[in-house]
């Protein structure tokens, strides 16, 4: 899982909701799969964009076990000549939280549940 969850973040920005295949959202007319992170549905989101990046995936799951792994990566089964990669990819996610920051009408701080838009490299808007 730690090698995984390295590639996922070296290769994308964002970890979004998984789609179905094209037959698969056809024959079922959805886009997502019905159950996964925090819906409650696979209609949930289904009329806000094809990308959605969660908050919680994001910007806290994705940067604490990149967190554990830079912390533990012996037990993971890593060198010392891995820790530079691991950094980096600890560093890439550890503030993404900001990236969900917003300030609602009454001028205070908020985190948007998602961000959507765009793809999985940029997320456009905050879903709040």
């Amino acid at each position: 899982m730690p090698k995984y969850i390295l590639k996922q973040a070296g290769t994308k920005n964002y970890i979004i909701f998984k789609k179905l295949p094209k037959e698969l959202a056809e024959k079922y007319e959805g886009k997502y799969y019905n159950s996964g992170n925090w819906r409650d549905s696979g209609d949930a989101y289904k009329q806000i964009d094809e990308i959605i990046a969660p908050f919680d995936v994001n910007a806290v799951f994705y940067p604490k076990a990149l967190e554990a792994i830079k912390n533990n990566y012996e037990k993971f089964g890593f060198e010392k000549k891995d820790l530079p990669g691991i950094n980096k990819m600890y560093n890439k996610w550890k503030n993404k939280k900001e990236e969900y920051k917003y300030k609602n009408e009454d001028g205070k701080i908020a985190y948007a549940i998602a961000l959507y838009g765009g793809n999985d490299r940029h997320c456009e808007k905050k879903m709040s």
